[in-house]
């Protein structure tokens, strides 16, 4: 199998994740407790489906790793790329500068570490 034939089975693979993990309870990794009917109920290790989904996902790689190329099709068309390039340097630009409101980029002084530091 061809790896463009593979990203089929990674997206098939992530759906039912998440559509799993919208309709079961919360999957614990690792250690969980619960308190019901004055009883306290502990219970350490990983959930069986979180390790399934390991597997299958580890599997996959593997799949992808020892898989032949796929062949290169053609190019998209210069307008095209153009037109994608500006639109993630505009999304890259207002995710750094911020939006342009007349604002400076950082109007409540707010410190990197999370502390605000006030100016009278």
């Amino acid at each position: 199998m061809e790896m463009k034939g593979l990203r089929w089975l990674f997206l098939a693979v992530l759906a039912v994740v998440l559509f799993w993990g919208l309709i079961s309870e919360p999957v614990t990794f690792g250690i969980s407790q619960r308190w019901t009917n004055g009883r306290y109920h502990f219970a350490g290790g990983t959930h069986p489906v979180a390790l399934a989904f390991a597997l299958i996902i580890a599997l996959l790689y593997l799949l992808l790793m020892f898989a032949p190329p796929a062949t290169l099709g053609s190019p998209f068309p210069g307008v095209f790329r153009r037109f994608v390039a500006f639109w993630l340097d505009f999304v890259l630009a207002m995710m750094v500068v911020g939006p342009i409101h007349g604002h400076p980029p950082n109007p409540h002084r707010v410190e990197a570490h999370g502390t605000v530091r006030m100016e009278l």
